[in-house]
């Protein structure tokens, strides 16, 4: 049985990885490379997460190798800022959460979406890579191709 090397990335967002090609010459695993690019990684989200109201941005190990920056939402398991959800935000917890309303709380959560997709973009010129998913098989691994 196999699986995934990373998780689904949610809301569409591109899937930004690093530390899989920190290999030296010979083939062999360099730790030193995977250190220093995993720290990179962890400064980048630091920085950049300090100011998102709506989402989470962490890294999370893959399976096999490497690790990916992973969104969600801060309270994923209360409801979702998402209009076609059934679990959608209300009115109510709206106004509890963010003092304000429902349709002023899903429009600044889109517009962050749209921020947070962008700087994955982004991430391309510090020598990380976007991912895309190429194939999924019925044991449960998937293919990736490079963007």
């Amino acid at each position: 049985m196999a699986t995934a090397n990373f998780y689904p990335m949610k809301y569409n967002m591109p899937l930004v990885c690093g530390g899989g090609d920190c290999y030296d010459e010979n083939g062999n695993f360099d730790q030193f490379l995977a250190d220093d690019e995993y720290w990179l990684a962890n400064m980048l989200m630091k920085n950049f997460a300090s100011d998102l109201v709506y989402h989470n941005i962490s890294i999370k190990s893959g399976y096999y190798c490497g690790f990916q920056f992973y969104v969600s939402e801060k309270h994923e398991d209360l409801f979702d800022l998402d209009k076609a959800s059934e679990y959608c935000i209300d009115n109510e917890d709206a106004h509890y959460y963010y003092d304000k309303c429902r349709s002023k709380v899903l429009r600044s959560a889109d517009s962050e979406k749209r921020k947070i997709r962008r700087w994955l973009e982004s991430l391309k010129k510090e020598g990380f890579h976007i991912l895309v998913v190429k194939a999924v098989f019925s044991n449960g691994e998937v293919w990736y191709d490079e963007k």
